[in-house]
């Protein structure tokens, strides 16, 4: 049913609005009165307006999924006043016909006309137009030059036949975002696509094939680049027109995608010495054989991710500022890049975090244990720290682990990382190396205060993981890692302030102090003594009871208490 909404217009009843969104596709429509201002028809039933419909103040037409078959005739009406003209879905719309005669439309939206195949050159010269839809529409090839300095959008997702962007006359600063998904053709660039002045995000998936020209780095605002699932993506050797260094490389790009596409190693060599401003890389699962050494001038680069390149064999560069870097499953990586990316040089200043396939922890690290976890004393301030972990192969094809550092100080402070997730296929064993000051805590280690000289602290992960989706991939700590590692970052401490074996077994601090073997005994003695006396103080469920809670106190602060107790002994004596 038509709802109609009526107002009064000098004195007068006339109705301005008219909105039907239910669908009813019997009968045609006779007449439609003159004075309306909104005329929004869900399955508008009839092939064209009524002859006699001249409204002179339309502002607003939406004849979205109607049986509308030609546009010409409602060009004949003139609405100078239409801001807005939605034709989404109408499968008998073949052509956008001339609508110069629509001098204030600020909308033109023909989304999912199937067999819509040709828009009049007029489109592009609408002067107040700001958003153009025309996502997909399957057959449609071409758009006209867009002359419009006030556009702001421009939609041609899945439209799968566009052979070229169209032509950009003019510089526009009011578009902020380009979305480009499902182009079925080899979708070329015009030189003018620089001037999107004011372009910050272009994003581009499943593709076929994607030729960028230089004239993509000279865009002043661009932020993102993202490109994803291109069957072939290609960056264009520089055009004879433009001088080597003439131009501003993308002086806003921050993040930089390309993921699962082919693309050459000449491409991406192009690419990189176009963008070497960018902050963060990735590459997940693209298909290149080099990381190229000019990726060494991207002085701003902070993050790499080289996730499941599965055709990767050498990185001839490494940023000089480089925090983050990813090569997990990278498998045919050389051992040549593994020890660049592993030497000493690169981590002794501290602040990263790096992920990729190696099976020992580097000789280089100062000390190393098996299992889970790793432990060490210090005394004054916590130390700044590099942690490795080599995480090893499990008879599961597939597996997710999640690492959340935890750092324990005598068996009392505990802090714990707000976590930094892991989820890949097993294929080859890797090692994570990361200073200890990259991860977030809940508090900070360094503002603890310590009375005691020494200070036992401890190093441990917990594997955790709540997606019930995944649930049967996880696989503890304990079956995975294999070896950790520590590498005391020289600049920052002083190594006599640091030990990896009880320093209270040292004859010149204390020749009468247990071993950590003693504690330990001493320890379970204690829990075991605490226990039984616990037991039979009570009867034998509150005894229960009493004795878990007494286990859970103990292991708090029993260790502690030994510690103090040992550094009593050794200032007594």
């Amino acid at each position: 049913m038509i709802r109609l909404f009526l107002v009064t217009l000098k004195g007068t009843d006339e109705v301005e609005v008219i909105i039907q969104k239910s669908w009813n596709y019997s009968g045609g429509v006779q007449y439609l009165p003159n004075s309306l201002r909104v005329l929004e028809w869900v399955g508008y039933p009839s092939p064209c307006l009524p002859p006699d419909f001249r409204p002179k103040k339309l502002s607003v037409l939406n004849l979205e999924q109607s049986c509308i078959s030609s546009l010409k005739p409602l060009m004949a009406s003139r609405f100078m006043d239409l801001s807005v003209l939605n034709f989404d879905l109408c499968e008998g719309i073949t052509q956008i016909p001339d609508i110069s005669c629509l001098p204030n439309l600020r909308k033109l939206s023909f989304m999912d006309c199937v067999n819509l195949v040709e828009v009049h050159d007029s489109v592009g010269s609408l002067g107040k137009l700001r958003i153009l839809q025309a996502n997909s529409c399957p057959k449609l090839r071409t758009l006209p030059p867009l002359a419009m300095s006030t556009l702001e959008r421009l939609d041609l997702t899945f439209c799968s036949s566009v052979e070229a962007f169209p032509d950009i006359l003019g510089e526009k600063k009011k578009m902020k975002r380009l979305d480009l998904f499902g182009i079925g053709t080899a979708l070329k660039f015009p030189s003018s696509i620089q001037n999107l002045t004011g372009l910050r995000i272009l994003d581009m998936q499943n593709c076929r094939r994607i030729q960028l020209p230089i004239h993509i780095a000279m865009l002043p605002e661009l932020e993102l680049l993202h490109i994803r699932k291109c069957r072939e993506l290609e960056f264009s050797k520089q055009d004879e027109g433009i001088e080597k260094g003439s131009f501003i490389m993308c002086p806003k790009m921050d993040h930089l995608v390309i993921g699962h596409c082919n693309i050459s190693d000449e491409s991406l060599s192009l690419c990189l010495s176009w963008f070497v401003n960018v902050k963060t890389l990735n590459l997940q699962g693209s298909n290149f054989t080099i990381l190229p050494a000019c990726i060494n001038k991207c002085r701003f680069l902070t993050s790499i991710d080289l996730e499941n390149c599965g055709r990767l064999q050498e990185i001839r560069g490494v940023p000089p500022n480089i925090q983050y870097l990813s090569a997990k499953n990278c498998t045919w990586l050389s051992s040549e890049s593994t020890s660049i990316l592993l030497s000493e040089e690169l981590h002794n200043t501290g602040g990263k975090i790096f992920s990729l396939p190696q099976a020992t922890i580097p000789e280089w690290f100062d000390h190393r244990t098996e299992g889970g976890s790793i432990s060490f004393w210090f005394r004054n301030k916590f130390p700044a720290l590099v942690v490795c972990v080599v995480i090893g192969l499990t008879n599961e094809n597939f597996f997710s682990i999640n690492f959340y550092p935890h750092v324990i100080i005598n068996g009392i402070y505990q802090f714990c990382a707000r976590g930094f997730g892991h989820t890949f296929e097993v294929v080859s064993d890797h090692i994570l190396v990361f200073d200890l000051r990259s991860i977030e805590f809940s508090d900070k280690v360094e503002d603890l205060y310590l009375e005691k000289e020494w200070n036992y602290a401890e190093i441990s992960y917990e594997a955790s993981f709540s997606d019930p989706v995944w649930r049967s991939y996880v696989v503890s700590i304990e079956e995975v890692t294999q070896e950790s590692g520590i590498y005391v970052l020289k600049e920052i401490n002083k190594m006599e302030d640091i030990r990896f074996t009880n320093p209270y077994m040292d004859n010149e601090i204390c020749s009468h102090a247990p071993s950590e073997a003693m504690i330990s005994g001493l320890d379970s003695t204690m829990s075991s003594s605490m226990i039984r006396d616990t037991s039979s103080s009570y009867g034998d469920d509150e005894g229960n009871d009493v004795m878990r809670s007494h286990q859970d106190d103990h292991s708090q602060f029993s260790l502690s208490a030994l510690i103090s107790s040992v550094v009593s002994l050794c200032s007594s004596s």
